[in-house]
């Protein structure tokens, strides 16, 4: 790395950049969910109580939050690594994939109790791969 390139990659709108675009994808699913829970209710968590479903929902959400310090401690090794460039495609390929694979799972009336596993399964991988960001950020803020 040339001088010019080091004093590049440390400029302050790179870092505000960064940062930004990391407070993008911690919202990203958080706003997703909210907008779709109660479509998503009816079709993967069928109950006679509607309230009931939007719990379980939100329930998932809870579990996302539990998780993401797990996502910190694999993907913060990797970005230390092999840099936080790469992590970060790493984070933008897999909150693609899984929140597609998410709108691919099918019904409860499809496929059974498969569709609240297979939901509840991404939900669990979703903040594995968005940890680090948020995560990442508070970490390594003189990195």
């Amino acid at each position: 790395m040339t001088p010019a390139t080091q004093e590049h990659s440390k400029s302050p709108r790179a870092a505000i950049f960064a940062s930004v675009a990391g407070w993008s994808f911690d919202l990203f699913d958080l706003f997703l969910l909210l907008y779709v829970a109660g479509p998503v209710s009816e079709s993967i968590f069928p109950t006679s109580n509607p309230t009931l479903g939007i719990a379980a929902v939100f329930g998932s959400f809870a579990v996302t939050v539990i998780m993401r310090p797990v996502g910190a401690a694999v993907f913060g090794e990797v970005a230390d690594r092999r840099g936080r460039k790469k992590a970060m495609v790493v984070v933008m390929s897999g909150v693609g994939l899984t929140t597609a694979a998410m709108g691919l799972v099918p019904s409860y009336a499809v496929v059974g109790v498969l569709a609240p596993v297979l939901f509840l399964t991404l939900r669990v991988a979703l903040p594995v791969v968005t940890g680090p960001v948020p995560e990442g950020r508070r970490m390594n803020r003189n990195a």
